[in-house]
């Protein structure tokens, strides 16, 4: 996939290793814009999260959303009848 910044790359990534979890918006900021302006920081969360919304749809992605709960204070990004190479990858042999 080919993402318009690296920082919804990232944050998409870092979802997607929390998959099906709540991820409060607060960790995300601090994870991912620890120096940003208080005023700043979420919009910049909401454009990345849009990106990524905006990228998984480009490419045609069933089965992966985001959620976010009342008054955003976090997101989910909800994962159904996808195969993750990586999660094949790691889990042993049967």
């Amino acid at each position: 996939m080919k993402w318009r910044t690296s920082k919804a790359k990232e944050l998409f990534a870092y979802m997607l290793e929390h998959k099906n979890e709540m991820i409060y918006r607060d960790t995300i900021l601090e994870l991912f814009w620890p120096e940003s302006d208080i005023d700043k920081a979420p919009k910049q969360l909401y454009t990345a999260i849009y990106t990524i919304r905006k990228t998984l749809k480009n490419y045609g992605v069933e089965g992966v959303g985001i959620s976010s709960t009342l008054l955003s204070s976090g997101y989910k990004l909800v994962v159904e009848n996808i195969v993750v190479d990586v999660e094949q990858w790691l889990s042993p042999p049967i």
